[in-house]
């Protein structure tokens, strides 16, 4: 597999999960009727807020997820000590090298595979 190839399988991964997956939970949240106790009053707060507070609320868990991301491979871009690697049939790829910048790889990977309307 190439090298553009395994960091797009990784970011479709990244950003379905994390990206997407946090804006959805937020939605999922506003949308919840008799939560459990550890997201009642998160459940409350959302349900009480307009829809125009509700999309700040969106855009902040977005930037949130993208700099978590950004300082998340900027540990395995700085630090030696810490790799990010692909395996597959006996052979791997150290994914700092496999990038020419992979904390900004997130960019990127979230114009190409996020499913949230911007």
């Amino acid at each position: 597999m190439k090298n553009d190839e395994i960091l797009d399988l990784l970011g479709r991964k990244i950003i379905s999960n994390c990206y997407d997956g946090s804006v959805k939970h937020i939605i999922s949240l506003k949308e919840k009727t008799n939560p459990p106790p550890m997201f009642k009053s998160k459940v409350i707060f959302l349900q009480k807020i307009d829809n125009e507070d509700f999309e700040v609320v969106k855009d902040i868990v977005k930037s949130n997820v993208e700099i978590v991301l950004f300082e998340l491979f900027s540990v395995f871009e700085e630090d030696p000590r810490f790799k990010l690697v692909f395996q597959e049939n006996g052979k791997q790829v150290d994914l700092s090298e496999a990038s020419e910048m992979l904390k900004a790889e997130h960019h990127n990977w979230i114009q190409k595979f996020s499913e949230l309307d911007t």
